[in-house]
């Protein structure tokens, strides 16, 4: 995943949790995880059928927390 995108998931987070999210801005997240790999290629086509929308979102929000998770404890381990 490039910092770009790191950085875009960010701010569609923060736009989910204030509620201010467009359908293609959610369409624009759970493409990003997918691309990377992140989302199968099952829970994609699920979610482009709009079947299970809301469990994949909140799916793409616990993988995106653990990826920067990730990327704190990196970042706390190089800068020691």
């Amino acid at each position: 995943m490039t910092q770009t995108e790191l950085n875009r998931i960010r701010e569609l987070y923060n736009k989910i949790e204030n509620k201010t999210i467009t359908q293609i801005e959610k369409d624009e997240f759970v493409e990003i995880f997918y691309r990377n790999n992140v989302l199968s290629e099952k829970s994609y086509k699920s979610y482009r059928k709009n079947e299970f929308v809301d469990a994949i979102i909140r799916t793409c929000i616990t993988l995106g927390g653990i990826i920067f998770a990730g990327i704190l404890i990196r970042e706390a381990i190089e800068n020691k």
